[in-house]
């Protein structure tokens, strides 16, 4: 051992690393699922703490970290690396005359002042703290790439991540069953009816909710699969016997699944179920092309099953919400109308934006007649087009390219020489397909404890994905 390495001490470091990890996953939904500024400053130090932890543990470890082959993730850390460079260039002042937001100027001028130091940002501290909350789930996904190359604490991450989700759901459908009187200890005001557990939002409760459900059904859709040499004749019989070790063996994961896809049916959200789906399915396709499902690649007849048992469960369970698409149809007119004002908010400033966080002072400098609502918009029903008006299209180009990388890197790993590694990946490709689709219509992955699982299952599925070149003996053994 070298002087400045200490193998005890960052034994014990990571230790602590993982443990508030999985702690500041697990509690993120509460309250409010951490949006509050309150929580959210827990949340982001606590994030930070994670990453710090880490970091030590690494310089104090004995042995070198095994070499990394990591060029999609280094391209893709430098994107959002880059993204972050354009935020803060928002918020510095004495720019360039040209650069700063000419709201800067016209205040100046209605006010008399003289010599002010305007900023591309229209809020200084609104991009601050947006700044933060990103680097907060930056370092949760960083620290669970590097503390979760151990397989046993991969399945205790996914086993505390799938039991909070269970906790989560049931939650939601007893607080719907017992009066739907409150969130948490506040007294409910809005989506009254509907399962929201501890969300405000109906829409941010069922997108994680998705995530917990596409966690747990690829679990059990590679506990299938393992089963495929199960010798009974008679197809139906086979069948049977499958299914009957299945629920033995994964009682826990099928329990949660079911619960979780019964509280996303009754918060009746559109968006939430119709994104689930096209990630469930997706997932379907993955690990059947993956051979994850069975010997031969029948991504088809996968996918065809998996769209009649969604297509039966959705006729005897979502009846309520089958009315509420027939009855509001699948469009909403204050949500298309309010995109016709956000883009010419981008075109007010494409290059640019107004200031990284600042949507909710931006908006109202365009709202027009266009959008009779009155009420108060605090976030886009659209999160790229919210980016774009916030940070400037080059900027949101850089990030959404930086996820881009970071699905080429979990593509790879679904061609790993272990069929039973190649679920990892899949899950990250799946949940990435559930956030890009949901964030069309809403703001979810702006809800910071679904940005945190989301963050980890991620980290995760890099860490599977084949980015560690050479594999010690804790990373020897099946996931």
């Amino acid at each position: 051992m070298t002087p400045g390495q200490h193998p005890t001490l960052s034994r014990h470091l990571e230790n602590a690393g993982f443990g508030l990890l999985l702690a500041v996953v697990a509690l993120a939904p509460l309250p409010f699922g951490s949006n509050g500024p309150e929580s959210l400053l827990i949340l982001s130090g606590l994030s930070g703490s994670v990453l710090l932890l880490t970091a030590l543990a690494l310089v104090l470890r004995p042995e070198p970290v095994p070499a990394l082959s990591v060029r999609l993730p280094t391209f893709a850390l430098a994107c959002f690396v880059a993204f972050g460079l354009a935020g803060l260039v928002q918020v510095i002042p004495s720019l360039p005359d040209g650069l700063p937001h000419p709201l800067w100027a016209e205040t100046a001028r209605i006010l008399g002042l003289h010599g002010g130091s305007g900023t591309i940002s229209i809020d200084r501290l609104a991009t601050w703290s947006a700044l933060a909350k990103s680097a907060g789930y930056a370092a949760i996904g960083i620290s669970a790439v590097f503390l979760l190359r151990e397989p046993q604490r991969r399945r205790r991450a996914i086993l505390v991540l799938v039991i909070a989700g269970g906790l989560y759901a049931a939650y939601g459908l007893i607080a719907l069953g017992t009066g739907d009187c409150c969130v948490v200890w506040q007294k409910k005001t809005v989506y009254l009816g509907v399962a929201t557990g501890p969300f405000i939002n109906r829409n941010s409760f069922a997108t994680y909710l998705g995530l917990i459900a596409i966690v747990c059904l690829g679990h059990a859709l590679r506990e299938f699969g393992e089963l495929r040499r199960v010798s009974t004749p008679g197809f139906l019989r086979r069948l049977g016997a499958r299914l009957g070790i299945l629920l033995t063996r994964q009682w826990g994961m099928i329990a949660v699944l079911v619960a979780a896809v019964t509280a996303l049916l009754f918060t009746l959200s559109r968006a939430g179920m119709t994104s689930t789906l096209l990630a469930a399915g997706a997932l379907v396709l993955m690990l059947s092309q993956a051979r994850v499902l069975g010997d031969e690649r029948r991504p088809v007849a996968a996918f065809a099953t998996f769209a009649c048992t969604a297509a039966l469960t959705l006729a005897l369970f979502g009846s309520a919400l089958i009315q509420r698409v027939s009855n509001e149809g699948v469009e909403d007119a204050y949500r298309t109308q309010s995109w016709q004002i956000m883009i010419t908010g981008i075109e007010a400033s494409p290059w640019l934006g107004h200031g990284f966080g600042t949507f909710p002072e931006a908006f109202p400098l365009y709202r027009d007649d266009r959008l009779p609502s009155r009420r108060y918009w605090d976030k886009a029903q659209d999160t790229y087009i919210e980016l774009a008006m916030d940070t400037g299209i080059p900027a949101t180009a850089v990030l959404l390219l930086g996820f881009g990388a970071l699905a080429m890197q979990c593509v790879r790993g679904l061609s790993r020489r272990r069929r039973d590694r190649r679920l990892y990946p899949a899950l990250g490709l799946a949940a990435m397909v559930l956030v890009a689709a949901h964030s069309i219509f809403d703001f979810s992955m702006q809800i910071p404890a679904i940005a945190t699982t989301f963050a980890l299952i991620m980290g995760i599925a890099i860490t599977e994905s084949g980015i560690w070149r050479n594999r010690g003996p804790d990373q020897s053994s099946a996931t």
